[in-house]
């Protein structure tokens, strides 16, 4: 069991549990380039989780002093809270075989996946530079992640060799960026524009079993002559199918751009037909850009969310909107305005209840800030735009990422600036703020016929949040409303022998409903699992072990006395049935000091004493302990202090 040092709180001042809230944004790197760092107007993936809960970090970073070159940098924060140190990912050579590249490049706009077994890849620009013109070569890079600090394998081109695939830009500008999804079959499809006729294109190359494919091509539901391309955005559905979001510049001369959607079936190997995204609200068209995508899965299907940046017509002013696709129906909601004024760069992250939250840039008051608005899936409801948090040092945040992991926790990373730099060296900072979700309803809660007999024994799945504490057992009778806590348990016990069923008379059967709730560190509760109805039989009197009324009815731990106490301390237990056994003492970091009771033991009220020894035979330190109660797969936990 892992205990941390809230239980301090608890345990002296009576914690309250209070809704999460975002975290304190910290520091995360230094110096990193400011419209660039984390993500920027093209590369909404600078952070990835695994299913761990590590949270990976890809970052465009610069020089200390601010200046050139450009670097790309990737850190980890471990689900224990543990960060790893910067490690570069780029190696500032020339490109062989190519005398017009200088040794000074520029590395930006990274881009991550993680895939099932902790491989990442990295996608990145190399913007080499010389006096006639600028070239971007999109290239990949390979990291073993269960090798931290792990040598990064040499890096190769997603683009071929052969002219002109590999240059992704031209003289003509426009720092166009390739991104990277991958299907359920661990095949990874990469995306990037390149310049043609003064037009930017879409080409995409597969990479699988360890090369990538021989063969570059274009969309072909695309028209290379109708449009071209801005910043684009990839992400499989729960399905494994390949989505694009695309910004589609339909008239440069009139900044008229849209967005659109396609997708790739990766069982028929075929793309469906462009749609329109972003509805043009303007004859002269709109200019809606930046965007990006979420999924979530649904009975039969899914739902995809997609957010951009939007001007107001007639303004220089932008707003925030959002657009709902549902699989199932083959339709699109209608938009959903966020934001207006000044929001830009938004981000959108949607949990597995089906909860929204979408994050933007905005200036309220002349200081530049991330906020954010919530949807209640359960009410429909939507918050009022808050402030992600609140820090008097930063002046600015801006350019926010956030994704969702496997237990609905947000990770939001953003680009800001901080009173200790000089603003004339363009150099930011990487920040990143957490929002802890409440623990996922456990799941398959079932009776076990075994056990004592003529009790009711049921079972449940473990959680898989890394941050788990323990279990609540609830309870209603058949004919009454209101419901009842039997026991909190810690969050190694999956399993609860009701002893204390009342006497049910007449002549049919009654019931007994069961519900389990998880409960976190945090003290947060999860909703309550799917009940179980368990058959309590007619005329059924709960069993009498003995006449005299000596054994207890119910398996209960009481708190130990004295507590607080200096050297010993008695514990005292109820043992409805015989069963072994097992009385443990645990320091606060959850590490076993001493086992007290292990053995085969009758039913009766129980009295045992601590000297403040462990297992060593050595006195152990003043603080909290924990002492815990198992016996025929029940479990009860409480708290003493240890004082010297």
């Amino acid at each position: 069991m892992r205990f941390t040092f809230f239980f301090v709180f608890w345990f002296l001042l009576g914690y309250v549990n209070s809704l999460a809230d975002w975290t304190e944004p910290i520091q995360v790197n230094y110096y990193s380039s400011g419209l660039q760092a984390c993500r920027d107007t093209d590369t909404p993936w600078g952070l990835a989780c695994d299913d761990s809960g590590n949270v990976h970090f890809v970052i465009e970073t610069q020089a200390g002093d601010g200046e050139y070159p450009l670097n790309i940098h990737y850190r980890v924060k471990r689900v224990t809270g543990d960060w790893t140190n910067e490690l570069s990912v780029t190696i500032n050579e020339p490109v062989q075989n190519n005398p017009n590249y200088p040794n000074q490049r520029k590395f930006g706009h990274p881009s991550i996946i993680i895939n099932e077994d902790l491989t990442g890849l990295i996608c990145y620009n190399m913007e080499a530079m010389n006096v006639q013109q600028i070239e971007f070569d999109a290239r990949t890079c390979y990291l073993d992640f269960t090798l931290i600090p792990a040598p990064f394998l040499e890096y190769e081109f997603m683009s071929l060799e052969n002219e002109p695939y590999m240059r992704c830009g031209g003289v003509s500008g426009g720092e166009k960026t390739p991104v990277i999804s991958m299907d359920n079959d661990g095949i990874i499809y990469g995306f990037w524009p390149y310049l043609i006729n003064n037009k930017f294109q879409i080409w995409c190359n597969l990479y699988s079993e360890g090369s990538w494919s021989n063969s570059e091509w274009p969309l072909p539901s695309i028209p290379s002559e109708d449009y071209s391309i801005g910043s684009i955005n990839t992400l499989a559905d729960p399905n494994g199918d390949i989505h694009l979001a695309i910004e589609m510049i339909l008239d440069p001369s009139e900044e008229s751009y849209e967005i659109y959607h396609c997708w790739y079936d990766v069982f028929y190997e075929e793309w469906s037909e462009l749609e329109i995204v972003s509805e043009i609200s303007e004859p002269d068209g709109n200019n809606s850009i930046l965007p990006y995508l979420a999924f979530r899965e649904v009975t039969n299907g899914y739902k995809m969310y997609v957010v951009w940046e939007e001007a107001i017509p007639e303004s220089l002013e932008k707003q925030v909107k959002l657009r709902i696709y549902e699989s199932n129906s083959n339709s699109w909601d209608t938009e959903i305005l966020i934001a207006d004024k000044y929001a830009e760069e938004p981000c959108v992250a949607v949990q597995t209840n089906g909860d929204i939250y979408v994050v933007w840039e905005d200036i309220i008051n002349d200081v530049q800030w991330i906020y954010y608005k919530w949807f209640n899936n359960s009410s429909s409801t939507w918050s009022s735009m808050q402030a992600v948090t609140d820090n008097e040092d930063l002046n600015w945040l801006s350019e926010p990422t956030i994704i969702c992991d496997r237990w609905d926790n947000l990770h939001l990373a953003a680009c800001g600036e901080v009173d200790s730099l000089d603003p004339s060296s363009y150099a930011y900072e990487v920040f990143y703020s957490f929002w802890d979700a409440p623990p996922h309803a456990p799941q398959n809660l079932a009776q076990v016929f075994s056990g004592p007999p003529e009790y009711i024994t049921i079972t449940w799945d473990a959680n898989s949040e890394p941050d788990m504490d323990g279990y609540m057992i609830i309870r209603r009778y058949h004919e009454k409303t209101e419901l009842d806590t039997l026991a909190t348990v810690d969050d190694t016990v999956t399993t609860y022998v009701d002893t204390d069923i009342p006497h049910v008379g007449g002549e049919t059967e009654n019931y007994v409903r069961y519900w389990i709730e998880a409960i976190d560190t945090a003290g947060q509760h999860s909703p309550k699992s799917d009940s179980l109805e368990c058959a309590v039989p007619n005329n059924w009197e709960p069993p009498k072990l003995f006449a005299d009324g000596s054994i207890p009815t119910r398996f209960a731990l009481m708190g130990n006395y004295p507590n607080p106490f200096n050297a010993t301390t008695e514990i005292r237990y109820a043992l409805p049935f015989n069963a072994h056994v097992i009385l443990e003492i645990y320091d606060i970091l959850g590490r076993k000091t001493a086992v007290l009771i292990d053995e085969y033991q009758e039913a009766g009220y129980k009295t045992v004493h601590w000297n403040g020894l462990g297992d060593n035979g050595m006195e152990v330190s003043t603080g909290i302990y924990i002492y815990r109660l198992s016996s025929a797969g029940l479990s009860q936990s409480k708290r003493m202090l240890l004082l010297k």
